[in-house]
């Protein structure tokens, strides 16, 4: 005999379930930089709107330490994946380049990470590499090559995610731990790090070749 009153009760827990699965009312959106500093309350009100509209915690974080890097920078700047001219209308210390695999509007260099000899040695005061490495086979021959096109005490700021997942389908190849990073970016002074900023991400800065 099949039990109805238990396949009702199943029912009304998965609808249950389902309505509190918030993530069926938000569609993914990267979100606001945020350029300045916030009060406490309103920084967490702020990012509980901002999840409600789809941004990632991983993405409001970014948001917030991106702006922060880039004020440190002194030179030009190579973005790994940058597609927009937000900052590069705004940073009047340097050039920001923005370098991509594919032609686009605000595309400066068109080329593989894994190779960009078009830059010389030790000639780049900061670099950004947001969600990159995953969709590439060879992580770390960009992490050499960002090594190499920076100057001395040149930066860089470096976001991978970790529990997240798959985008931009099929290129999505990996989820890198921090112990595996540890051991790429060894030959980099290390002077900030966050493993631990949310489930979904990892987010490192170094400085100092």
């Amino acid at each position: 005999m099949v039990d109805t009153n238990a396949n009702c009760k199943d029912d009304k827990m998965k609808k249950f379930f389902s309505i509190l699965n918030i993530s069926k009312f938000r569609n993914y959106n990267s979100g606001k930089y945020i350029m300045h500093m916030e009060i406490p309350l309103m920084s967490f009100l702020n990012k509980v709107i901002e999840y409600l509209l789809g941004v990632t915690i991983a993405r409001q974080k970014i948001n917030r330490l991106k702006p922060a890097f880039i004020k440190q920078l002194q030179g030009d700047v190579v973005e790994i994946g940058g597609y927009d001219n937000y900052f590069k209308k705004r940073y009047k210390r340097g050039r920001i380049l923005n370098l991509d695999i594919k032609k686009g509007k605000c595309i400066d260099i068109v080329a593989n990470a894994e190779n960009m000899s078009m830059i010389e040695d030790c000639s780049i005061s900061g670099v950004i590499c947001i969600s990159v490495l995953e969709h590439t086979f060879y992580p770390q021959k960009i992490i050499d090559e960002i090594y190499r096109i920076l100057k001395p005490g040149g930066k860089v700021f470096l976001s991978i995610p970790w529990m997240f997942e798959t985008h931009m389908e099929p290129n999505d190849y990996f989820r890198l731990s921090s112990y595996i990073l540890e051991d790429w970016v060894k030959e980099f002074n290390i002077v900030f790090r966050d493993f631990k900023l949310s489930p979904y991400n990892c987010v490192k800065r170094f400085s100092e070749k």
